[in-house]
């Protein structure tokens, strides 16, 4: 794996970890994701980027969000503590790794989630 990647992963983690712009952020008029809000992951901001990068229902949406957050590579990040998300369990948010998937990084950044210290987890792959 090429330190090139490697970088890009990292770009990928910090991103998520700081506010966004603007700071109140929506699918419509977002020109950085960001996660956090007054020190915190911001659980509305979470919600939009779950169902904004949701490869499935939204393919569309996900390649945006890989546009903003500046990687071409395919990307996924969950939490060590369960993620809750319109009152329900998810697994994390962007496209899972398989098996299969090439060059497979993960980068792990502190957070509060919940107000609890949890671990974000930042998969980053060639598909």
């Amino acid at each position: 794996i090429s330190d090139d990647f490697y970088y890009e992963a990292n770009i990928v983690a910090d991103s998520l970890l700081t506010e966004g712009f603007p700071g109140d952020w929506n699918e419509n008029n977002v020109v950085k994701i960001g996660l956090i809000s007054e020190n915190k992951i911001n659980e509305t901001k979470l919600e939009r980027i779950y169902i904004m990068a949701n490869p499935i229902s939204n393919s569309a949406g996900y390649n945006k969000s890989k546009s903003i957050l500046d990687t071409s590579q395919e990307y996924f990040f969950n939490f060590s503590e369960q993620m809750i998300i319109n009152g329900s369990q998810v697994q994390g948010v962007g496209l899972q790794p398989q098996s299969s998937s090439q060059n497979l990084i993960k980068i792990s950044r502190l957070t509060i989630y919940k107000n609890k210290p949890v671990r974000m987890d930042v998969y980053l792959w060639e598909m």
